[in-house]
């Protein structure tokens, strides 16, 4: 147990249930000891009933900030005061800033994702691009395929309704771009396509590690290069299985170049994008090296 806070400790959060998987308090708590930042990063779990009132619990505590995590990204909003802009079209929010009182939600996971798909050199503008899943972190890829100009986006969803409105939602703000919604269960029949231009060069899988991903044959029909990308890290990823041949990618990096994002809007002008990007990107060699 940490000895060194006080009453001028500032204590930051995630909010999420469950969240004993969560490598944030880790990372953050990694980073501000590194930094020589007098603060503390703690797990909160928070049962659906109780959102509002943890909502205000960040309030009335002076708590400086906060993640949040599944299942909440969008049933918080209700609960802020205001959004970003990029968080209001997404509607989802990951991060809460806590400034004079009010609650500012943001979102860094579109922003994280597209820092990962630049790491990995994934150019998505002329590709087709599958997406499986439509909660908090599908939205927020969605719109960073869209901020990248990508040319088509499928989504698979298993309430096809809100597939459909998440297609809606995205064309009406990317017209450059092609949102389709389509049913996460054709997505795993084996027959489902046979041409090669109807598979797409990427899938994203935005399901929960407790839905392993058994790759249908229908995918060994692309020849080219193709990538599964699953935001899952750790254990969690353990059963998502890659087609053969296609390279695979874990959620790690993503999770990483969120957290980072996070930290800068919470420190303001305390550290520059290079500074926060060398704390962050040790921690995320520390976890590589421990894979």
């Amino acid at each position: 147990m940490r000895k060194d806070i006080t009453g001028e400790t500032v204590i930051y959060g995630i909010v999420g249930k469950p969240i004993d998987h969560s490598l944030s308090p880790a990372i953050h708590n990694t980073v501000f000891h590194r930094a020589g930042i007098n603060a503390v990063y703690l797990p909160f779990p928070v049962e659906n009933s109780r959102l509002g009132e943890a909502a205000a619990g960040l309030r009335a505590l002076n708590i400086h900030g906060a993640n949040v995590t599944i299942p909440y990204k969008a049933a918080i909003i209700p609960f802020l005061d205001r959004l970003d802009g990029a968080a209001a079209e997404i509607g989802a929010v990951n991060t809460i800033i806590v400034r004079s009182g009010q609650l500012l939600g943001a979102n860094t996971d579109w922003s994280g994702f597209a820092d990962s798909l630049e790491q990995h050199r994934l150019k998505v503008e002329d590709c087709r691009v599958a997406v499986l899943g439509g909660g908090g972190s599908a939205r927020a890829i969605l719109y960073a395929l869209g901020e990248k100009n990508c040319k088509e986006i499928e989504i698979f969803n298993r309430t096809f309704e809100k597939a459909a409105a998440l297609a809606e939602r995205f064309n009406r703000h990317f017209p450059a771009s092609r949102f389709t919604a389509r049913r996460l269960e054709d997505f795993f029949q084996d027959d489902y396509r046979r041409l090669e231009e109807e598979i797409p060069a990427l899938i994203i899988d935005t399901l929960p590690g407790t839905m392993p991903f058994d790759p249908p044959r229908w995918l060994r029909h692309r020849r080219g290069s193709a990538t599964y990308y699953t935001i899952n890290y750790g254990p969690a990823a353990a059963g998502k299985k890659s087609p053969a041949g296609w390279r695979r990618l874990d959620g790690l990096d993503m999770l990483i170049s969120q957290a980072r994002r996070s930290f800068l809007l919470w420190m303001g002008d305390q550290f520059s994008p290079s500074e926060a990007r060398k704390l962050y990107g040790k921690v995320y060699e520390d976890l590589r090296s421990r894979a």
